[in-house]
């Protein structure tokens, strides 16, 4: 473990706001930022992620139908069934968070949380496509 896994929550949000619905997912991301930026995960690899553990805590929090719920608006409600690939991955992987707390399995983010075990949680993940490409395509 070195300085940076050890103090990454403390540097985004202090204790009390870390556990706050409203800014768990975005202090989670700050988090995951600093192993994007060493190259030890890659950006859509830390969208997943974001997703996996928000979803762990707002069902821990709230229980597995809020969570789901909250999932699903957050992609928005997709009435036509024409939903994006970016969609249905996310809402993939928050449904692995929701899975993995059933089956106890998994782990919820953590102070000094190594790149080792994101690799872990990864492998049971699926990685949306770049927001990059899909932007430009529909820019054609």
């Amino acid at each position: 473990m070195n300085k940076v896994e050890d103090n990454l929550i403390d540097e985004f949000t202090s204790e009390e706001d870390f556990w706050s619905p409203s800014s768990f997912v975005t202090s989670i991301d700050n988090a995951l930022g600093k192993f994007t930026k060493e190259g030890k995960i890659t950006e859509m690899e830390q969208d997943a992620l974001r997703h996996y553990f928000g979803t762990r805590k707002l069902a821990k929090e709230y229980g597995g139908t809020p969570a789901y719920i909250m999932g699903v608006l957050n992609e928005g409600l997709d009435i036509f069934g024409s939903g994006s690939k970016q969609s249905s991955v996310d809402l993939h992987n928050n449904n692995i968070a929701l899975k993995h707390i059933e089956e106890s399995k998994g782990f919820d983010f953590h102070e000094g949380i190594s790149a080792l075990e994101l690799r872990h949680i990864l492998n049971d993940l699926e990685i949306p496509p770049d927001w990059r490409e899909h932007y430009e395509a529909g820019m054609k």
